[in-house]
């Protein structure tokens, strides 16, 4: 496989398990927010194409991947995009949980502290309709998986054109698929 591979999910939609069945299936992936945006910030301050310092990588996951996607597929055409999605209330709660850990980190020096559940429900709807709008005539180059509620290989894997491992499908993250138990 020689096209690059984006994951356009938001945040906790199964995007590191995502990440790593990449990797599984010889995708070498990156999934690391701040190495990502470091790279992009220095290539548009030095105008050079998206992602051309990370060469050494055929996949990108989450942050700022998720965003920028319209510019990615102009640099990289003939690419494969991959959007992860989960319900929005178990979205929601994993968000919450996930800004209620880092507030208890003090290490955390990260920009995502703040609980707001009514700009995440904008963003969201938004973004789902901005990716389903962009990619309307182009099905074979969107790939709308929900992770979190069990889909795995068996859509990912005919998707990119490669076979199904004779594995489990990662779930990472404690993800829940049911979402009446509490979800991380």
């Amino acid at each position: 496989m020689k096209q690059k591979v984006f994951g356009i999910g938001h945040n906790k939609t199964g995007t590191t398990s995502l990440s790593i069945a990449l990797n599984q299936l010889g995708i070498k992936t990156l999934h690391d927010v701040e190495k990502i945006r470091k790279s992009i910030k220095y290539e548009k301050e030095n105008n050079l194409k998206l992602l051309s310092t990370l060469k050494e990588f055929q996949g990108f996951v989450d942050e700022p991947i998720n965003r920028i996607y319209k510019e990615l597929d102009k640099a990289y055409p003939n690419s494969k995009f991959i959007f992860t999605t989960r319900k929005l209330s178990s979205w929601l709660k994993s968000r919450e949980n996930h800004v209620l850990k880092n507030q208890q980190n003090p290490d955390y020096k990260g920009e995502f502290l703040k609980i707001d559940k009514i700009n995440w429900i904008n963003e969201w709807i938004k973004h789902n309709e901005q990716v389903k709008e962009y990619f309307k005539n182009r099905p074979n180059d969107l790939l709308i998986i929900t992770i979190c509620e069990g889909e795995g290989w068996e859509k990912l894997c005919p998707f990119l054109g490669l076979e199904i491992p004779n594995k489990p499908f990662p779930h990472e993250n404690n993800m829940i698929i049911d979402e009446n138990k509490k979800t991380p």
